[in-house]
């Protein structure tokens, strides 16, 4: 795998983590479904599909 994409995988797995975690702080600040669903939803997609795309690209090596 290049640099680039071993940098891209590291930032969008980093942003991924950071939304799960203000998610999982709104949820338990008690604030309503649609301030923390969003956050969770976008974290948990985008660290599973570098976290994927990670497995993908070790396996073609």
């Amino acid at each position: 795998m290049s640099e680039n994409k071993k940098s891209t995988l590291k930032i969008v797995t980093v942003i991924g983590l950071l939304s799960i975690a203000i998610g999982l702080y709104n949820l338990l600040n008690g604030e309503v479904f649609s301030t923390y669903f969003f956050p969770l939803f976008i974290g948990v997609s985008l660290a599973g599909t570098a976290y994927f795309s990670k497995e993908k690209f070790n396996k073609e090596k």
